[in-house]
């Protein structure tokens, strides 16, 4: 308890400068038992901050302007000495900082009854899900388990896929701890029910319970877990994390450099599964406006193009060739013009493919993580062998990729970090331990950070160029490399005509230095919901 003096600090940069402006206040801070962050985090929902009351909210508050002033000098003075890092803070991180501050406050509108509707829905399908799953297990072991019959206990699933009861499945995967008598105990994880997709005894199982946990998915953390978030202005106002933070706890960031939300997640709702569609529908825009949203097109490809300077891609997006399509030609064994004379709905087939190989396989995914993602993301059923030669065929197409990643690995071995295009430094002190595993999952640091926070820089940078030339353009999303906003109705094709344009023509080599091989394109689309957005066709 006492009475103590706040300091309350505000940097704008100006040029390459930053003034440093400095206000002193007293407040009087009372010692409830709440002066430590831990301590506020247990007691209060920070999603809820205007339910906080003020005398704790301004101890809250006040520790966190004092750990500011005291790491400020320090950091200042580090941050000049990098002067590619402090141009990239200066030009692009802090003003983007004041945008998602707009962003925060502007909050995403949500249409509470079809939220509950779906609530209603996903439940029932739940419950007919497990009826069909406990249909097809032995009536035995639906006695045994009586007391607790649930698809999310681990020993149901054991005895009836792995055991004579059951199907007597040859397990794959093992969990770290075995049984009680030292045995080994087979995994229950999805990643490893996956392996038995093909298995004609075990595919309508699998299949079951893909759909039972996506149900279950989405209803405890997009249904349930948001409307905890939801405000009473009827809106979710998510908190953007432009930080790696506590690793591993629920304010983790990013390892990439990408933004990420929380409170809720909503850069997280899916956009795969046979959810993604309704759960996307309840964010609806205002009455009189639509969703506008704009993203880059194939973004991470291009800025992975041209740090790899891999020519066929490069050469494909220059004369406007769908890489896709290259991609799917090329492992399904066909000159493109060939391929591009195939059926409509045999090259759509094949393309797939591509589209897998091209985002699975770009940071050198392994053979059976790629198997598995093709089968979970795209649909695209591959058996281990098919995988390793679909990977062998990507890379003999695209040769400079795996040049690209033996550089950046080894500049990451060298000097302990990699530096995007752009300036943004991905630190990686671990990438010479002796741990393979370790040492392995920060060299694929290094090989796609460069390239994701690249794309999400530049939607960042979008949004403080569209802040500054349209400062009552209504933004109020942005995930990865796209941004959502809200635009009157009858005006959505004019909107979406400013924002490319800004998208396009970003200062990327006036105030980074960076020329790229390639524009990066945007496209634009606008519906009454995030679900039926329409694509708006901008004029040449």
């Amino acid at each position: 308890s006492g009475v103590k003096k706040v300091t309350v600090v505000s940097v704008t940069p100006i040029g390459n400068l930053e003034v440093v402006s400095l206000e002193t206040t007293t407040h009087t801070f009372v010692a409830e038992g709440l002066c430590s962050h831990n301590s506020f985090n247990d007691t209060y929902d920070k999603s809820r901050m205007d339910l906080v009351p003020k005398p704790d909210l301004l101890n809250y508050g006040g520790g966190d302007t004092d750990a500011c002033l005291r790491t400020s000098g320090k950091l200042r003075n580090e941050l000049i000495k990098d002067k590619r890092l402090a141009n990239f803070y200066i030009k692009l991180l802090q003003p983007s900082v004041q945008v998602f501050e707009k962003m925060e406050r502007r909050g995403l509108l949500v249409d509470m009854p079809a939220y509950e509707k779906l609530r209603v829905d996903v439940s029932k399908e739940l419950n007919v899900l497990a009826s069909e799953a406990f249909q097809m297990m032995p009536r035995k072991i639906r006695l045994k388990y009586s007391d607790n019959l649930s698809l999310t206990r681990d020993a149901i699933l054991r005895e009836f896929l792995f055991s004579k009861r059951g199907m007597n499945l040859k397990p794959q995967m093992f969990t770290p701890k075995p049984d009680k008598d030292g045995n080994k105990r087979p995994s229950c994880a999805m990643e490893h029910l996956e392996m038995f997709h093909d298995n004609p005894d075990a595919q309508q199982f699998v299949e079951i319970m893909r759909n039972y946990n996506s149900a279950k998915k989405t209803l405890s953390t997009y249904i349930d877990g948001f409307m905890k978030h939801l405000r009473p202005d009827g809106r979710f106002h998510p908190t953007y994390m432009l930080h790696r933070g506590d690793y591993g706890g629920s304010d983790s960031g990013t390892v990439t450099g990408r933004t990420s939300a929380k409170d809720p997640a909503y850069q997280t709702i899916p956009k795969h599964t046979r959810y993604a569609k309704p759960l996307r529908k309840v964010y609806i825009a205002p009455p009189g406006m639509v969703v506008l949203n704009c993203d880059f097109s194939q973004g991470e490809l291009r800025v992975a193009a041209c740090v790899a300077q891999e020519e066929t891609m490069i050469d494909a997006y220059k004369n406007g060739i769908d890489l896709h399509s290259v991609t799917a030609a090329k492992l399904a064994g066909y000159d493109f013009d060939e391929f591009m004379k195939l059926p409509e709905a045999v090259r759509d087939g094949h393309r797939s493919g591509g589209k897998a190989g091209n985002f699975g396989l770009l940071y050198g995914m392994s053979a059976g993580g790629f198997m598995n993602y093709a089968r979970v993301t795209y649909g695209v059923n591959l058996s281990l062998t098919e995988s390793e030669n679909f990977s062998n065929g990507f890379f003999e197409l695209y040769p400079k990729l795996v040049d690209w990643h033996a550089e950046y690995k080894a500049l990451a071995h060298r000097w302990g970090q990699v530096r995007s295009p752009l300036g943004r430094v991905r630190h990686l002190p671990l990438i010479n331990t002796h741990d393979n595993e370790t040492r392995a999952k920060q060299e694929r640091q290094a090989i796609n950070s460069p390239i994701q926070s690249t794309l999400s820089d530049l939607a960042q940078l979008a949004m403080v160029h569209l802040d500054m030339r349209y400062p009552d353009l209504e933004m109020v999303g942005m995930t990865h490399d796209s941004l959502t906003m809200y635009v009157e109705e009858d005006k959505s094709d004019i909107w979406a005509a400013r924002v490319v344009d800004v998208m396009e023509n970003l200062p990327i080599q006036k105030d980074f230095g960076w020329n790229p091989q390639l524009k990066f394109i945007a496209d634009a689309e606008a519906g009454l919901n995030m679900a039926d957005l329409k694509k708006i066709k901008l004029a040449a």
